[in-house]
């Protein structure tokens, strides 16, 4: 079975959508975060994710914990076209790395 790797900063649409609910755990069935606020703005929230804009695009980047407990660090920003793209692909990234 072949296998496709997806580059995180140009995931959208179902592809997006289909990461998030991975790295969730959680159905796709009717599951739209990176574009139905109801299920994006939640998970910006509990994942403590940081969004703004630049001008140009939406920017995301969250905490990670790279060295010790207490010890947080930022993560380089994920841009996307839209507030809830930007921060469902900084999602991804953070849970399945670039690809």
């Amino acid at each position: 079975m072949a296998t496709t790797k997806l580059l995180t900063a140009g995931l959208e649409g179902t592809d997006l959508d289909w990461c998030v609910a991975r790295a969730l755990d959680v159905s796709v069935i009717g599951f739209h975060p990176s574009t139905d606020r109801n299920d994006g703005d939640p998970i910006i929230e509990s994942e403590f994710i940081s969004t703004c804009w630049d001008g140009t695009y939406w920017l995301s980047e969250m905490y990670v914990d790279y060295k010790s407990p207490g010890m947080l660090t930022w993560r380089n920003p994920v841009a996307g076209p839209s507030r809830l793209i930007s921060a469902m692909r900084c999602l991804v990234r953070h849970k399945f790395g670039d690809e």
